[in-house]
């Protein structure tokens, strides 16, 4: 039996306004667009699609929380790192499975974390 699972209708009925709003979003910074939860609830990823402003609140619903210092491994989809420190999980998740990064105003160069990037504009650009 043979499935076709491509097929030539698709859904072209869009208001202004939604495809403005999609190009908005793809248009904009990876800090501002939407992103899905990998976080693996039971045996399935959570999938809720979430802004990353989103995510610290979303993760504490997964249980991530105690105090700052607490042992905690990362539930993303596919995620082998080792522990971590609660205060790290949020990081971790936004540098390596959202890919957020933080581009240098003056040259272009892009850093994982606010921090590096105001040590770098203070050491090259001042």
């Amino acid at each position: 039996m043979s499935r076709n699972c491509i097929s030539n209708e698709y859904n072209d009925d869009w208001s202004s306004e939604a495809q403005q709003m999609m190009l908005n979003y793809l248009t904009a910074p990876r800090d501002q667009q939407p992103h899905t939860c990998g976080w693996v609830v039971g045996v399935e990823p959570c999938n809720e699609v979430l802004f990353p402003k989103q995510f610290a609140a979303h993760l504490k619903a997964h249980g991530v929380r105690g105090s700052d210092d607490t042992k905690m491994s990362c539930c993303w989809v596919g995620c082998d790192a080792d522990q971590m420190n609660k205060e790290s999980v949020l990081r971790h998740i936004f540098e390596v499975h959202l890919e957020l990064r933080i581009e240098c105003p003056d040259c272009g160069q892009t850093f994982t974390r606010k921090t590096s990037l105001n040590n770098h504009r203070r050491r090259e650009h001042s």
